[in-house]
């Protein structure tokens, strides 16, 4: 990859990480299906990052939720496409 791919798969990822912090629900807590419109993937994706501890369960009233700020927190760590 070139130097210039490099920069622009870079201000890709400022692009939509910034598009989905202003599209975002600003709930602190997410249920799995609102995480995983966030991330743009399955509920069964989302169940599978708790299963590896990728992400935090946090358990109220018989449903599952997951941070918000857990789940920025996964976004940014994530390695560049």
């Amino acid at each position: 990859m070139s130097e210039l791919e490099a920069h622009v798969r870079e201000l890709a990822r400022q692009v939509v990480r910034d598009e989905l912090a202003r599209h975002a629900p600003s709930w602190e807590w997410l249920s799995v299906e609102q995480a995983a419109e966030l991330l743009g993937c399955s509920r069964k994706a989302i169940y599978s990052k708790l299963d590896r501890k990728a992400l935090t369960a946090h358990r109220f009233d018989g449903r599952v939720y997951v941070s918000r700020r857990e789940l920025d927190e996964a976004i940014r760590r994530a390695p560049a496409a």
